[in-house]
């Protein structure tokens, strides 16, 4: 009894998989639980808010629906960017469990060409724009590598984060090749492939913003310090 105790606490707090309205439960309980952090701890509310959803909401209830509807686990990090995160919430609390089962068993491997016009919009026009802006102002994107604040690491660190968006379209695109090799075609698969195509192209135009709106940041900052500085 014991160990059967013990087995339903492990699945109740650390489970491996959920469905769809275990999900919801626990997205509820997270909700509650939020709220009353921040009217009743509004000081401390980020700092625990934050250790909350990295040490227990992403990797014990956004990972476990993730496994159990067969998206990609690293997808769950997309409900850290704000707005965009609606996109992947959506998928887990509507996909059909065990999505992964639709999948052909014995996948064949995806040849690169299949992803070529995925990589070329989603990742290669935004920077297509970033290097033909560098051609034509280069004193524009220069800014990415110059201090500001008296810092030299945050225009490298923006440029970093772009990178990284960009890379995550590849995992994506293997996963919309592989709902395309499905022979029948469900409501819940095409649903996926839609939302694949959105939080893609959410990804693009994050990367367009910070590419092209980053250095015009920059020179506010430092427009609006030389404004002090008079006063």
């Amino acid at each position: 009894m014991c160990e059967s105790l013990l087995d339903f606490v492990r699945y109740l707090l650390f489970p491996r998989k959920l469905r769809r309205i275990a999900f919801f439960v626990r997205l509820v309980a997270y909700l509650l639980f939020a709220y009353w952090l921040l009217f009743n701890s509004p000081n401390e509310f980020y700092l625990i808010n934050s250790l909350v959803v990295l040490g227990y909401f992403l990797p014990f209830v956004a990972a476990p629906r993730a496994r159990d509807c067969g998206l990609p686990l690293w997808m769950i990090f997309v409900l850290l960017i704000p707005v965009f995160s609606a996109i992947p919430l959506i998928m887990l609390l509507f996909t059909r469990s065990h999505l992964s089962d639709e999948l052909p068993k014995q996948e064949t491997p995806i040849p690169f060409r299949k992803h070529l016009w995925w990589m070329i919009g989603f990742m290669g026009i935004p920077w297509s724009f970033f290097f033909l802006t560098w051609i034509v102002n280069p004193a524009y994107t220069s800014k990415f590598f110059k201090p500001v604040e008296g810092e030299w690491w945050l225009g490298t660190t923006m440029l970093f984060m772009a990178i990284g968006l960009s890379l995550m379209t590849y995992p994506l695109s293997i996963q919309f090749q592989r709902l395309r090799l499905i022979q029948e075609r469900t409501w819940t698969t095409t649903s996926q492939m839609v939302m694949l195509v959105l939080v893609n192209l959410a990804l693009s135009l994050m990367v367009f913003s910070i590419l092209i709106l980053t250095p015009a940041a920059f020179t506010m900052m430092e427009q609006m310090k030389a404004i002090h500085q008079d006063e």
